[in-house]
């Protein structure tokens, strides 16, 4: 047997049907970083000024 292969029998499974919350997820922590950024280029700009 190719030792390579071996990790593959082991690994995980996702269940049917989460595709749907792991995408969910994913737009939820992409749209909060986006928001972070923009908040701390606000942040920066108001410090810069002041």
């Amino acid at each position: 047997m190719n030792p390579l292969i071996v990790p593959l029998k082991i690994c995980p499974v996702a269940p049917t049907g989460v595709a749907a919350y792991t995408d969910q997820i994913s737009g939820m922590v992409l749209w909060s970083v986006l928001w972070l950024f923009g908040i701390a280029a606000l942040v920066s700009v108001g410090a810069i000024l002041v």
